[in-house]
């Protein structure tokens, strides 16, 4: 992030007449990827479609452990399965893969 600073300050301190304003690109990206790094925006949303879908027998989200969670470091449960990515889909019964639709289609 510092270099990308530096360029964006020696462009804009030596590079007349360009329209790009490399100093505020770098600042909004630096806050967006500060944001998209920060865990406990993902902790929240985790968080929410667990206690959404909590009653749900079909879809499960893992829980945070909240005092174990922080900025850096998002603590959530150990959710045993297979993801469906790893299975090919004609090993998927008509049955299994009506019940995947629906799954989805509510957690959507």
């Amino acid at each position: 992030m510092e270099i990308m600073d530096f360029f964006a300050r020696f462009i804009e301190d030596h590079c007349s007449g360009h329209r790009l304003q490399p100093i505020d690109t770098i600042d909004q990206f630096v806050r967006e990827l500060r944001r998209e790094t920060d865990l406990l925006i993902e902790a929240r949303s985790t968080d929410r479609m667990y206690k959404d879908f909590e009653n749900d027998p079909g879809i499960h989200f893992p829980r945070v452990y909240w005092e174990a969670t922080t900025s850096k470091v998002l603590c959530i449960e150990c959710i045993k399965g297979t993801l469906l990515s790893k299975r090919k889909p004609d090993e998927f019964t008509a049955d299994e893969l009506r019940a995947i639709v629906a799954n989805g289609t509510r957690a959507a």
